[in-house]
């Protein structure tokens, strides 16, 4: 997982948000090495 939510450490709603990116890319990436290796 990507450690971006110290890059908005007010914003409650951004964490929120960008924890949620860091599972899709999580997600993405898993399923791109699975299909296309």
């Amino acid at each position: 997982m990507f450690n971006l939510t110290k890059l908005y450490p007010c914003s409650a709603a951004g964490v929120e948000s960008l924890m949620k990116l860091d599972l899709f890319l999580l997600i993405a990436y898993t399923f791109f090495i699975k299909y296309f290796n």
